[in-house]
């Protein structure tokens, strides 16, 4: 987000906060009215900035962090509260009273201006703050802080900026050669009446120390709004996300291949994280899903040019960036799928590629949801898999398996499917009858389903399952797979892989659908087991196991 618009949401906060309180105590009151007058410096910064460049960014940012630190205290919590309010008009008045005392030595029996106006607002002062001239003590027996005490207890970038702002105000000769000079190599100066170099940082420091202070006020205010906080919230996590960009540049860990091959190729290496572009998201990353498809495509390749390559496909996380024309918010919970280097701790990707997570719906569960699903769904798509149908699910209790079990009941279809014995709980767990692989396995499956079998669905890819589909299903074109891609081939039916343009097409357009079926509970990913990032490498024996349980996911 721009700095500008951070400190035009920042301002619009503020005037959501002040806007509906009537009928304030003194104390309240003064509260309200340094609200207000940082949203009226807040405007004068933006409109400064439209006309002329931030030429006033320190002088106003002076006056707000005088606000600013005066809220502080008097909210910060104490068992001297109610006198800090007390000490604070006090001081105001002292000031107050030693400018009319020098308008009537200038001004004699205040006859005319400036004296009349002081007294006139002198009187106001004190009659609204109960007070009478006698009450106001000299400045020493107050006890308020003066500027400088309240900056320094702030933090010494505040009392920095706060003196930084008097060089501007006072018009000192730092001031003078900062912006109203130029210096020659020759030592010999000129005016400068260009405006002051825009500088971004001052307006990240007014809505970085703002969000703090308005949550005191909106405390002291006795505000109940959910919405209030989670748009400071939000605003605070742009804060950091810019000043993060602007200095040090955001880095990750990943998982990239550094050549083909096996695990031996893998590493856990640093990388930077590259701010998004246009359409673009950049997602802190909580969960990674794991998949075959994620070690398998830099299993071999030729094309040495591609190297290294980011693994993992989808994740599940919170959004920390956006770029320039995206739907999403800093702080939105989000899942991805079609990415490229998901198993990172942050990645940049196309929002197109991301979702809102459901609420019901947890990180891991999230992170494995789209790539079986979509799966799944294509393998019930090609073979037209209707209600009232049978069908033969080829390792059932696999994810892809699960998800397509799960799909095709709430398609009215009946489903049979492959599995070990022990795995039997799992399928019918989903509503799918088990039968175990092995030898005899067509007869079993034709004394189970006399009537035959409409379709079958092989995500295993052996000899066996390809073999009894064959059998059992004439109708060719009602037979796909996701792996036997020679023997689908030579036999005519369908063979189906997210880097072929029509599957990638069917299954970026049923991921909505598929997020909405999940969020409800009609589609369940069951995980097995999570392990830290770091540890990508002992995750991937257990899924190379092909008996992981379920889901597996990387946690950063």
């Amino acid at each position: 987000m721009p700095e500008t618009a951070l400190v035009a949401e920042f301002v619009r906060i503020v005037e959501g906060v002040v806007g509906a309180h009537a009928g304030l105590s003194r104390d309240q009151a003064i509260v309200v009215g340094h609200l207000v007058r940082i949203v009226k410096i807040g405007r004068r910064m933006l409109r400064d900035l439209a006309d002329a460049d931030g030429d006033q960014q320190f002088p106003l940012t002076r006056q707000y962090l005088d606000s600013y630190s005066s809220l502080v205290y008097l909210l910060d919590p104490a068992p001297e509260d109610a006198v800090r309010f007390d000490r604070y008009l006090k001081d105001s008045l002292v000031a107050e009273l030693d400018l009319l005392r020098s308008a009537g030595e200038t001004a004699p029996g205040h006859e005319r201006e400036p004296g009349r106006r002081l007294l006139a607002e002198l009187d106001r002062a004190l009659r609204t703050a109960d007070m009478t001239p006698e009450d106001v003590p000299g400045r020493r027996k107050i006890g308020w802080p003066s500027a400088e005490v309240r900056m320094r207890a702030v933090g010494d970038g505040a009392y920095l900026a706060y003196r930084s702002g008097s060089n501007a105000v006072h018009g000192t000769w730092i001031d003078l050669l900062r912006a109203q000079l130029t210096v020659a190599d020759d030592g010999a100066f000129a005016a400068r009446l260009e405006p002051e170099v825009f500088r971004p940082e001052v307006l990240r420091r007014f809505v970085r120390l703002g969000v703090p202070v308005i949550r005191l006020c909106v405390a002291a205010l006795d505000i109940t709004d959910p919405g209030t906080d989670a748009a400071l919230t939000d605003l605070a996590r742009s804060v950091e996300l810019a000043e993060t960009n602007e200095g040090e540049k955001l880095m990750a860990r990943h998982w990239i291949a550094t050549d083909f091959g096996g695990s031996e190729v893998l590493r856990f290496d640093e990388t930077e994280v590259r701010a998004p572009g246009q359409g673009e998201v950049t997602i802190e990353v909580r969960a990674a899903g794991m998949n075959p498809a994620d070690y398998k495509h830099v299993a071999r390749g030729e094309d040495r040019s591609l190297l290294p390559i980011a693994i993992g496909y989808e994740a599940a996380g919170v959004i920390s960036a956006v770029g320039p024309d995206s739907d999403f918010s800093v702080g939105d919970e989000v899942l991805g799928f079609r990415l490229r280097g998901a198993w990172a701790t942050s990645v940049t990707v196309p929002a197109s590629d991301v979702f809102a997570k459901p609420p019901t719906l947890g990180f891991p569960e999230a992170a494995n949801l789209l790539l079986a699903g979509t799966t799944a769904s294509e393998m019930l798509h090609v073979t037209k898999v209707a209600a009232g149908e049978t069908i033969v699910v080829h390792g059932a209790s696999g994810a892809v398996g699960v998800s397509v079990i799960q799909q095709a009941k709430l398609l009215g279809a009946r489903v049979i499917g492959t599995a070990s014995e022990k795995n039997f709980a799992v399928v019918e767990g989903f509503g799918a009858e088990p039968v175990a692989y092995g030898d005899g396995l067509e007869d079993r499956l034709r004394a189970m389903a006399p009537e035959g079998f409409s379709a079958a669905l092989d995500t295993v890819g052996t000899d066996e399952a390809v073999r009894v589909s064959l059998a059992l299903v004439a109708d060719r074109a009602r037979i796909v797979t996701i792996t036997a891609f020679a023997e689908a081939q030579e036999h005519g039916f369908h063979v189906i892989a997210g880097v072929m343009p029509a599957s990638a097409a069917y299954r970026d357009s049923v991921r909505s659908s598929l997020i909405a079926l999940a969020g409800e509970g009609s589609l369940v990913v069951p995980v097995a087991r999570t392990f830290p990032l770091a540890d990508a490498l002992e995750a991937i024996e257990l899924l190379r196991s092909e008996h992981p349980g379920g889901k597996l996911a990387l946690i950063p």
